[in-house]
């Protein structure tokens, strides 16, 4: 399944608050890592909610 993020001004915005940050970066890597290995992963966990 291919991502599109569609580049907002918020979103860019956002982006370059953060981009230098090195941490939040690792966190947004990790995320990205898991959707790409289960899409369905958040739906299921809300589900459980």
């Amino acid at each position: 399944m291919a991502w599109v993020v569609k580049r907002t001004d918020t979103f860019l915005e956002s982006l370059r608050n953060i981009r230098k940050n090195k941490e939040a970066l690792a966190e947004l890597d990790k995320k990205l890592k898991r959707l790409r290995e289960d899409p369905l992963q958040p739906s299921r966990q809300m589900a459980a909610l």
